[in-house]
């Protein structure tokens, strides 16, 4: 659901000792990572930013043998 124009509900995703820690955002849509992006971020140990439309394939594609595209 977005608020106020081009803000939109968005999560930080990281990994903690090999779990996925995902909190809840709101965030500009324009910022946030591209879900390739964010996979790269993440495997390489750092913080990325996606939107609600992405989290759920992102999550998939951390915790699944799947691949993500860059949509």
């Amino acid at each position: 659901m977005a608020v106020a124009g081009s803000m939109t509900t968005a999560y930080y995703m990281r990994l903690v000792g090999g779990v996925l820690d995902i909190k809840p955002t709101t965030y500009p849509l324009h910022r946030c990572d591209k879900p390739a992006d964010a996979a790269a971020k993440i495997r390489a140990g750092g913080t990325a930013i996606v939107s609600g439309h992405d989290a759920f394939a992102l999550r998939q594609a951390l915790t699944t043998n799947e691949g993500v595209g860059n949509g």
